[in-house]
C-alpha cells in the first residue's frame, strides 16, 4: 500500500472589488464637492457674510457708511428700537401683509387646483351624464352661488336690448362653450383634457403676442 503526500491546496481569496466601489464613491463626492463650491461661494459673499457683517455693526455706533473708529456701544442699539413705536408699527404691518398675501396665494393655489383638475373630472363624469346636462348643471350651481351673493347689492335696470343681449352671451358664451366644450371631453381622455388645460394660458398668451 502507497502512501503519497499530497500538498494542500491553497485557496486564493477573491477579490471582492470594495476599494474599487469605495474609490468611486470617494470620487463622486469630491466631483460633487467641486461643484457645489461655487454656489457656495456666492451663498457665503451673498448672505452670509452680509448678515455677520451686519450682526457684527449693529454693536456699534455707527452713523456713517463709510469704514472708520466707531464706539462700541453693545446692546444699546436694541434696546432703542425695542423701545420705538414706530418699529412695532411697521412690524405689526410687515405680519399683517404677510398673512394676508400668503392667505390670498393658497386661494389662488386651491383655485388654479380645481380648474386644472376640472376637465379631469368633467371626463369622469362625462360617462354618466351627458354633456348638455353637465353644461347645465354646472351654470346653474353658479347662478344659484351668484343670485345668493347678490341678494343684497344694488340692482341696475336694464334695457330690453340690454337684456337681449345678456341672455344671448349667456346662451352662447357660456352654455354653448360649455356644451361644446363637454362634448369634445366625452370623446377624449382625461390626459388629453388635462394638456389642453395646461396648453391653453400659452397658446392664448402666443396669441395675444402675435396680435401686436
Amino acid at each position: 500500500m502507497t502512501v503519497t503526500d499530497q500538498e494542500p491546496t491553497r485557496v486564493t481569496p477573491r477579490a471582492t472589488g470594495r476599494p474599487r466601489v469605495r474609490r468611486g464613491i470617494r470620487g463622486q463626492a469630491v466631483l460633487a464637492l467641486l461643484l457645489l463650491l461655487p454656489a457656495a461661494l456666492a451663498v457665503f459673499g451673498v448672505v452670509l457674510y452680509p448678515a455677520g457683517r451686519a450682526l457684527v455693526i449693529s454693536f456699534f455706533d455707527v452713523n456713517s457708511p463709510f469704514a472708520g473708529d466707531y464706539p462700541f456701544v453693545g446692546l444699546r442699539n436694541y434696546a432703542d428700537i425695542l423701545a420705538d413705536s414706530r418699529i412695532w408699527a411697521a412690524a405689526w404691518h410687515t405680519l399683517y401683509f404677510t398673512v394676508t398675501s400668503t392667505a390670498a396665494e393658497l386661494v389662488m393655489l386651491g383655485a388654479n387646483v380645481v380648474y386644472g383638475t376640472s376637465y379631469v373630472v368633467a371626463r369622469v363624469t362625462l360617462d354618466s351624464v351627458p354633456p348638455a346636462m353637465l353644461a347645465l348643471l354646472r351654470l346653474g350651481l353658479a347662478a344659484l352661488v351668484l343670485t345668493l351673493f347678490s341678494r343684497n347689492q344694488p340692482t341696475e335696470s336694464f334695457s330690453p336690448a340690454d337684456r337681449w343681449a345678456i341672455a344671448w352671451m349667456g346662451i352662447l358664451g357660456f352654455a354653448g362653450a360649455y356644451i361644446g366644450s363637454n362634448w369634445g371631453i366625452a370623446h377624449s381622455t382625461a390626459t388629453n383634457g388635462a394638456l389642453l388645460i395646461t396648453v391653453e394660458p400659452i397658446a392664448m398668451m402666443k396669441e395675444c403676442l402675435s396680435m401686436r
